[in-house]
């Protein structure tokens, strides 16, 4: 029997989450859809739940701890390390976007240009959760 893919979604903003969440369902109607809304939520989830997600989308721009810090987290440990984490970001700065990729992001997306066009987001995802 195969496993339901899942993926977590980690955004603070209600509206984008909304948005995102609805292109993710429409596309991979039966992905399971976890969410939480800062950094520190993110990694409280990743430690305690009991099977890992099959891709993580991450903002950048997160209260209490920001989307750099826990890709900076989940390399310290072994079996988070290993996570497909895509980011989704405001932040067009391009050390944001090295630094991401150092620490082994499979895709770097602006939420301005996604947002009009999900097809390319969604392949990627589906790639990672199948």
């Amino acid at each position: 029997m195969k496993k339901t893919a899942k993926i977590l979604i980690v955004e603070d903003n209600p509206a984008e989450l909304l948005i995102l969440e609805k292109a993710v369902q429409k596309s991979i109607p039966q992905i399971q859809i976890d969410k939480v809304s800062d950094g520190i939520k993110c990694l409280d989830y990743l430690y305690e739940t009991e099977v890992l997600p099959d891709c993580i989308i991450l903002d950048l721009n997160l209260p209490d701890q920001d989307g750099r810090a826990v890709l900076k987290m989940l390399q310290v440990s072994e079996e988070l390390s290993k996570l497909n984490v895509i980011v989704l970001t405001g932040s067009e700065d391009p050390e944001d976007k090295n630094y991401c990729n150092r620490l082994g992001v499979k895709g770097y997306y602006l939420k301005a240009l996604v947002y009009h066009d999900f097809t390319e987001l969604m392949e990627h995802i589906k790639k990672l959760t199948t």
